[in-house]
């Protein structure tokens, strides 16, 4: 900006009055830059360090509780891991907790967030007060989503005494919700 063209006067001289005057806007411009980047080399490593300390302390206060998982026996047969009575507890994000027992679990070793389980029994809550028993004759939990879905014999009994009769449900047990795309009896 400092190589900007001179103004010539009526008689042909230079204008110096202009030129000092375009000077010394180039001399503030260039000033309020130097105090910009002077803040801007404390602000940015000083955000950038509040970030880095932040987020990990965002992820473990947003990250949902341990979901405990127990068995009686396990084995490995043709690739996949057989257990005996697994349990599953945990807590939903309102924090009422809900639990899940079957007669036997197996997973394939290849699909490890996938779990096959036989003769179902869960306890979800429905609010503070009132829950329901879900009992099935099988289904399939995800770990990863933390979701179970039943596909036969399921009969639901709440607390308040309704029973209702599936033929397939899918379960999210981390927020307490069930749902069914087929009749219910």
């Amino acid at each position: 900006m400092l190589a900007q063209a001179t103004e010539l006067t009526a008689k042909g001289g230079i204008d110096t009055a202009a030129v000092q005057s375009s000077r010394a806007a180039a001399f503030d411009r260039a000033q309020r830059h130097s105090r910009r980047v002077r803040r801007l080399k404390y602000a940015l490593p000083t955000a950038a360090a509040f970030i880095a300390l932040a987020f990990p302390i965002y992820s473990y206060m947003a990250a949902p509780p341990a979901v405990t998982v127990k068995t009686d026996d396990s084995a490995l047969t043709d690739g996949k891991l057989v257990m005996a009575n697994p349990k599953l507890e945990g807590v939903t994000k309102e924090n009422l907790p809900y639990s899940m027992v079957a007669r036997r679990a197996i997973q394939d070793v290849a699909q490890q967030g996938l779990v096959e389980l036989e003769d179902i029994d869960a306890r979800l809550p429905m609010s503070v007060d009132a829950t329901a028993e879900v009992k099935a004759g099988g289904g399939s939990y995800d770990q990863e989503n933390n979701t179970l879905e039943l596909s036969d014999d399921i009969i639901v009994t709440t607390t308040d005494g309704m029973v209702a009769k599936l033929k397939s449900a899918f379960l999210d047990l981390g927020r307490g919700s069930m749902k069914t795309g087929d009749p219910v009896d």
